[in-house]
C-alpha cells in the first residue's frame, strides 16, 4: 500500500502545480518557481519543503530543468553588503565553495541538499531560489496526486491509524467547515487553523480531504496558501486558507434545500444520552464507572447539554462546599481539561470521531454537530 503523505507534503505537491498551471496561463517563456513560494508555516521550514520536492522529483524522475538564485531578492531583504559578508565569515570553513556557486548561480540538485543541512545563515539562501521543469515532469507530479487521491478516497493508503484517517471520518469533519462559509454564497474561502486549542485535531486531513472533494467534483480549489505576498502584517493569520467554489453536485448530494442546511451525514444516528455512567453515542455504549472524574465531568454537562460550562461551575457542580478553595489553586481547571481530552480518547477509539467535547483552558462544552 501507499504510505501517507503529511499534509505540508501534499500541500507543497499542490502548490507545485497549482504555480507551474498560473505561469502556463500568463504564457510565460519561463516558468520558475520559488520555494518559498511552495512551503507552509505550519511545523515546516523552506528546507524541509526543499526535501519534500526532492524526494518526489526522486519518485518520479524528474530532474530540475534550471536552479536559479535571485541576488535582487536577496539583496532587496538581507541588504547589499550580505553577500560579501556571508562568504568573508565562511571564507575558511566547507561551505564557502557552497556558497559561491550559489551567488554565481551554478546550483545543483545536490547544493540544494547541502544546503538543507547548513547552518542558518546559509541555510537561508533557499529562500531566494527558484528553479524550472519541464512540461511533461508538471504532468508526472498532476497523474501522481491524482492517483494518491484516489487511493485516499478508497481507503488504500498505508496509515499508522486506519480508523482515524479513513475517508468517511474525514468527510464529516469537512462537512462542518463548509456548513460553517455556505451562508457566503457557492465562493468562499475555509479557514483553518490546525494549532487552534478547540479545533485542533491531529486525526483530522484538512489538505486531503478538501482534494478529494474536488476529486469527487463537489468543489474547485481556485487557491491553496498560508499567507501572500503584499498581506498586511497586521492582517495576517496563521492558517491554511483555501478559496473554493462549490458545484452543483455538492448541492444535490449534501445540502437539504428544504430544511435550508448541510446534510451531515451519521449525525443524530441513535440517542445521546447519558445513564447511571454510561453514555450512549452513535449507537455505542461508552462505560466510565471506573473513571470517576470523567463520568462527573459528563453528568455534569449532561445537567444542560446546550451550555457552555466555565471550569470555575464546573467546580462549584461537584463541590458546593469548598469550591471557592479549590478555585484559588492556579491549576484547578487542569482536571477538567484532561478529563474531556480521555473522554475523547475513548469515544474516538470507537468511532473515529475525536472532538464530541470541545474544550479550552477556560470552558468545555459538547460539540453541537452532535446534540
Amino acid at each position: 500500500m501507499t504510505s501517507r503523505l503529511t499534509e505540508q507534503q501534499l500541500f507543497n505537491y499542490w502548490r507545485l502545480v497549482y504555480l507551474f498551471d498560473l505561469g502556463r496561463n500568463k504564457e510565460k517563456r519561463k516558468i520558475l518557481i520559488s520555494f518559498q513560494d511552495l512551503y507552509t508555516e505550519f511545523n515546516q521550514s523552506v528546507g524541509i519543503c526543499v526535501f519534500n520536492i526532492i524526494q518526489l522529483f526522486n519518485i518520479l524522475k524528474i530532474n530540475f530543468k534550471s536552479i536559479e538564485f535571485s541576488k535582487e531578492m536577496y539583496s532587496s531583504c538581507r541588504g547589499s553588503k550580505r553577500e560579501s559578508e556571508l562568504l568573508k565569515n565562511n571564507k575558511n570553513s566547507k561551505n564557502y565553495q557552497l556558497i559561491t556557486r550559489v551567488f554565481n548561480n551554478n546550483i545543483s540538485k545536490k547544493d540544494l541538499e547541502d544546503l538543507i543541512i547548513a547552518p542558518k545563515e546559509i541555510n537561508f539562501l533557499l529562500e531566494f531560489i527558484c528553479f524550472e521543469i519541464k512540461d511533461e515532469d508538471i504532468f508526472k507530479v498532476v497523474e501522481f496526486l491524482n492517483i494518491y487521491i484516489e487511493k485516499f478516497i478508497d481507503d488504500k493508503l498505508l496509515t499508522e491509524n486506519q480508523n482515524f484517517y479513513n475517508f468517511k471520518n474525514q468527510e464529516e469533519r469537512i462537512e462542518f467547515f463548509l456548513k460553517e462559509n455556505l451562508k457566503f454564497g457557492k465562493n468562499f474561502i475555509i479557514k483553518y487553523d490546525p494549532e487552534d486549542i478547540i479545533l485542533k485535531d491531529d486525526a483530522f486531513l484538512f489538505i486531503h480531504t478538501l482534494l478529494a472533494f474536488e476529486k469527487l467534483g463537489y468543489l474547485k480549489i481556485e487557491e491553496l496558501y498560508t499567507f501572500y505576498w503584499g498581506e498586511n502584517p497586521k492582517d495576517h493569520t496563521k492558517d491554511y486558507k483555501a478559496k473554493v467554489s462549490l458545484n452543483d453536485l455538492f448541492y444535490s448530494d449534501y445540502y437539504n434545500e428544504s430544511e435550508n442546511k448541510i446534510i451531515i451525514h451519521n449525525e443524530g444516528s441513535g440517542r445521546i444520552e447519558f445513564v447511571d455512567k454510561i453514555l450512549f453515542f452513535k449507537n455505542k455504549q461508552f462505560n466510565f464507572s471506573n473513571s470517576p472524574n470523567q463520568y462527573e465531568l459528563l453528568g455534569t454537562l449532561f445537567k444542560d447539554i446546550q451550555k457552555e460550562w466555565n471550569y470555575d461551575e464546573i467546580e462549584e457542580d461537584w463541590d458546593p462546599t469548598c469550591y471557592e478553595e479549590r478555585l484559588k489553586q492556579k491549576d484547578y481547571w487542569k482536571r477538567f481539561y484532561n478529563s474531556a481530552k480521555e473522554i475523547n480518547k475513548k469515544i474516538a477509539i470507537e468511532t473515529g470521531i475525536k472532538d464530541f467535547l470541545l474544550m479550552d483552558t477556560k470552558q468545555v462544552k459538547v460539540n453541537t454537530r452532535y446534540k
